[in-house]
């Protein structure tokens, strides 16, 4: 009999179990306010443009999960609200088009509601580098003596962005030197010169020029004129 009652006294005063998680938090003024404590990682701290990097918050307290929704903002002025999963965890993508060549900062906080006090903002930061390039397809054909050659070719970024920015092209035999600069449209690039009659082979180099958000890269090919 006395076992009983000593059992059915300790009733409620146990931690929460996962089970009970959704519940900690109650209605306001149900319970003592409850304090919790907010973490934020990242999976990675230096990215290159363009990558996917994503963001975890996680809130706990000492009396179980709580529940309810959190704020994620970025300082490029992204801003998220997201609800807390049965584990008291949350997780969003950052932006893939943050800026280059600068360090941001992402902060957390979670709103609180219920019983539960909010807690926060805590801070993390991410570096964004700028992303490789490749050129792929550099073409130049063949061409009869007093042909106009014809270069083109397609540039992508290391994370899968299309490429902006400018390609110098440039054609050499032995002293002679033909040059252009043209946009990239699409990440694909075409540059036509003018009529060009010294009969052999002429070589081909193409700089894709660095921005801020992507490194420069180059390629090269070659091409004859015949006679």
């Amino acid at each position: 009999m006395l076992a009983t009652l000593l059992a059915a006294s300790t009733v409620g005063l146990g931690a929460v179990t996962s089970a009970q998680a959704a519940s900690v938090c109650g209605p306001s003024g149900y319970a003592a306010p409850i304090a919790t404590a907010t973490g934020l990682a990242l999976a990675r701290t230096v990215v290159e443009y363009g990558s996917v990097d994503v963001a975890t918050v996680t809130v706990s307290s000492g009396a179980g999960t709580p529940s309810g929704t959190v704020h994620l903002g970025v300082s490029n002025g992204a801003s998220y609200r997201l609800t807390l999963d049965r584990h008291g965890a949350a997780r969003h993508a950052l932006p893939r088009e943050l800026p280059a060549q600068r360090t941001h900062t992402v902060t957390a906080s979670y709103d609180g509601g219920g019983s539960c006090l909010g807690s926060g903002p805590v801070r993390k930061y991410v570096t964004v580098v700028r992303a490789g390039t490749d050129v792929r397809g550099l073409e130049a054909r063949d061409i009869r003596s007093g042909g106009r050659p014809t270069v083109s070719g397609r540039v992508r970024s290391d994370t899968g962005l299309t490429r902006d920015g400018a390609v110098r092209v440039t054609l050499t035999r032995g002293d002679v030197e033909k040059e252009r600069t043209v946009d990239l449209r699409g990440g694909r690039f075409s540059v036509t010169f003018g009529r060009t009659y010294a009969a052999g082979t002429w070589k081909v180099r193409a700089v894709v020029l660095g921005s801020r958000a992507f490194r420069g890269v180059s390629e090269t090919t070659s091409f004859r004129v015949k006679d």
